[in-house]
């Protein structure tokens, strides 16, 4: 949010000044201004709250002269104060100098986190020729959308959670000098991947954040160069520029790791469920992937649900895909999740489907009350919810080892959602991962949810400890 502005008592006489245009124009600019994002209105009234009966073409005819002279007000501010704006168009000599020095120094990564969807447009097709120039590694967190344009780049490194997650790196053990890169372009947000987050926090490399809006987001405090100027930009500037290219045997070795993780990806999640085994996630993300309609969105909720796409993404699974990869990552938590996917859905062509977990989906249930609506003027989508009765991500934090974790930590909530789905008016389907053709039920439930109209809810029922162990 971008500013809070909380209004005066509602009152005819503010119709009639210059108040409510003031107001608009201020909050109109605000949304516009340095980095575009929403601001928040609070509207009070009076009692008894009883409406004035105002005449249409009188009302009509305030809002429009109110729009017009609020647009055209907040346009001469916004114009007035352009040399302030942190944003640049281009990278300066100095800098463009001093990056050409980076890049002579040896081998480095590119790391993408999320981007708005501004970002995203204007970068896509840029990042594989800045990829192609300097032979790096790029690595594409999923909320950076990358991993779903429906095509592959050699250079686009997915499977670097398992890799990292394998090599056991910790901020205080060696790092083998393999994998150790001499500089590190980010774009966007911090990535996902808590393995990611401890191999940078272990590296002394130079790192370079290109942020569109001058943003510092830099949680492991590694950042050596900071330039205020968009994604897009810096990639246009930097192909037009000459400038060192990594080795051969270092994209050689990124690409050569990414794919024995891959293969072992595939392995766990493709190979049947036998042997008195279970459905865990990752087979959820895979047939998921595999069944998911081309266009359509896809939502994540926190927590385990956007780690599991995180690693269970692979090559193989969004070849042939193009997707809209959406969650709500930061201070949100598990609040507001469903009520985002159905803000999404409602303003999307195509299909959607949302993977959230039990605390995710109980926590804004009453945001299924739009469903039914939804379902009237003709969208479609699938809620795939991971039960397992908890917050199962606490099984991988110190937390697991206290003598209180059951009753502290995992929450339990000890619900049947198949009672929500009749509330709601709900397809239902229930999965229970224990039984001998869970898997073969999981394949032909989403093969028949995803081309189903309305809104279909799928429960799947998943042992902590059995999702622990697998994973």
């Amino acid at each position: 949010m971008r500013d809070s502005i909380a209004l005066e008592h509602a009152d005819e006489t503010q119709l009639k000044s210059n108040y409510l245009k003031h107001i608009c124009t201020q909050a109109y600019a605000k949304s516009l201004h340095h980095k575009p994002g929403p601001v928040h209105l609070n509207i009070p009234f009076r009692e008894p709250l009883l409406p004035r009966r105002f005449a249409a073409d009188e009302l009509n005819h305030f809002i429009q002269h109110l729009s017009q002279q609020t647009i055209n007000n907040a346009t001469d501010l916004l114009a007035s104060d352009m040399q302030s704006d942190k944003s640049t168009t281009s990278i300066s000599k100095k800098n463009l100098g001093l990056l050409v020095q980076i890049f002579a120094t040896g081998n480095g990564l590119i790391i993408c986190g999320r981007l708005t969807l501004q970002e995203h447009r204007d970068f896509v097709g840029l990042l594989p020729l800045l990829a192609d120039k300097l032979n790096c590694p790029v690595l594409v967190d999923p909320l950076s959308n990358l991993r779903f344009t429906g095509t592959s780049h050699s250079h686009f490194i997915y499977n670097y959670d398992h890799s990292l997650k394998q090599a056991r790196l910790q901020p205080s053990e060696h790092i083998s000098q393999q994998i150790i890169p001499k500089w590190i372009i980010r774009f966007g947000q911090f990535p996902v991947s808590k393995a990611l987050f401890q191999y940078l926090q272990a590296l002394n490399s130079h790192t370079i954040l290109v942020s569109s809006y001058g943003d510092y987001l830099d949680p492991v405090h590694k950042a050596n160069t900071v330039l205020a100027i968009s994604a897009e930009k810096f990639c246009r500037q930097l192909l037009n520029t000459s400038v060192s290219a990594c080795s051969n045997d270092w994209i050689t070795l990124w690409q050569q790791t990414d794919q024995q993780s891959e293969n072992k990806i595939k392995q766990s999640v493709e190979q049947p469920v036998k042997n008195g085994h279970a459905l865990f996630e990752g087979h959820v993300i895979n047939s998921l992937l595999t069944h998911i309609p081309d266009k359509s969105i896809l939502f994540s909720g926190n927590s385990m649900a956007i780690r599991d796409f995180d690693t269970f993404i692979t090559h193989a699974s969004t070849d042939d895909k193009q997707l809209d990869f959406f969650a709500n990552r930061g201070t949100s938590g598990i609040d507001g999740n469903l009520s985002t996917f159905f803000g999404l859905l409602a303003n999307h062509d195509g299909y959607g489907v949302a993977l959230l977990g039990d605390l995710s989906f109980y926590h804004d249930m009453n945001g299924l009350l739009i469903c039914r609506q939804l379902a009237e003027l003709g969208y479609s989508a699938t809620i795939i919810v991971v039960n397992n009765n908890g917050g199962g991500i606490f099984n991988y934090l110190p937390q697991q080892q206290l003598d209180n974790f059951d009753k502290l930590w995992k929450t339990e909530i000890n619900l049947d959602f198949q009672h929500c789905a009749k509330l709601y008016g709900l397809t239902y389907s229930l999965i229970k991962s224990h039984e001998t053709n869970a898997q073969q039920v999981l394949e032909s439930t989403l093969s028949e949810a995803f081309y189903q109209t309305g809104i279909q809810l799928v429960e799947i029922i998943i042992d902590q400890q059995t999702s622990t162990s697998t994973h």
